[in-house]
């Protein structure tokens, strides 16, 4: 929305011209785009769509782009938001394409994609954030205040990725020159037996639960959905699972 887009920008004039296009997604542009942009749309045009459908329309979006152009796809953090993303995820890989967030690498996708051998695979999760609404437009907050569904935290499934083809080491394999493994925290802190903490991680090489002793100054306490950390790859034992999720158990 241009009233939105205005309000972020805290200016009432802009340098770029908005023009305003009517019609479903999909419809022919003149020319091609530097930034696709989407929120809680394909949820609504996917909701009752097969895989392979969903993919049609990641191909529709790239067809729209110019060959250095980026692309952020945000979705509620529902089961379907987390399909749809990850669907788009895997059509933009296959294109070529390299993930900018919030994914830490362009390996297996842990939470959606079917079994790989070798990743520990999660059980029955979607993948989405927790974000502060403490900086969302004031009139969209004033609204939710009026019909009292005001909220402090919402959850997000998104993407974030280029067309450009980034041929880090680190992107190809989430796993840097100093041997450490960047995971990203998908979940709230949760409490362990024996005052221990931990919480689930997305990683190159599967789903983790990484964990620490409780304590006031614990990493694991002060870091937030969709902060990344990185885990010396020593530490992994692929045999300590967690019972609950199958989730590799790491302590940090």
């Amino acid at each position: 929305k241009k009233d939105v887009f205005l309000t972020k920008n805290g200016k009432s004039k802009i340098a770029w011209k908005i023009k305003k296009i009517t019609g479903e997604f999909g419809l022919p542009l003149n020319e091609k785009i530097d930034l696709f942009v989407s929120c809680n749309m394909f949820n609504e045009l996917c909701w009752n769509e097969k895989e392979s459908d969903i993919a049609k329309r990641g191909a529709m979006i790239n067809s729209y782009l110019k060959e250095d152009a980026k692309v952020l796809v945000v979705e509620p953090g529902l089961p379907i938001g987390g399909k749809i993303v990850s669907s788009f995820r895997s059509n933009f890989l296959k294109r070529g394409f390299s993930l900018l967030s919030p994914c830490p690498h362009n390996c297996v996708c842990p939470i959606h994609e079917k079994n790989e051998k070798g990743i520990c695979m999660a059980n029955k999760k979607w993948c989405h954030f927790v974000f502060s609404t403490a900086r969302a437009p004031s009139n969209l907050l004033d609204l939710s205040e009026k019909v009292h569904l005001a909220k402090k935290t919402v959850a997000l499934s998104y993407i974030y990725c280029t067309k450009e083809r980034y041929k880090t080491e680190e992107l190809k394999s989430g796993m840097n020159k100093e041997g450490k493994i960047t995971c990203i925290i998908t979940s709230d802190i949760i409490l362990l037996p024996n005052d221990r903490i931990g919480r689930y991680a997305c990683s190159s090489l599967g789903f983790f639960l990484i964990w620490e002793k409780k304590k006031e100054n614990s990493i694991l306490r002060n870091k937030k959905s969709g902060s990344y950390v990185r885990i010396d790859s020593s530490k992994i034992e692929r045999n300590r699972r967690d019972k609950k999720s199958g989730a590799i158990c790491v302590e940090i």
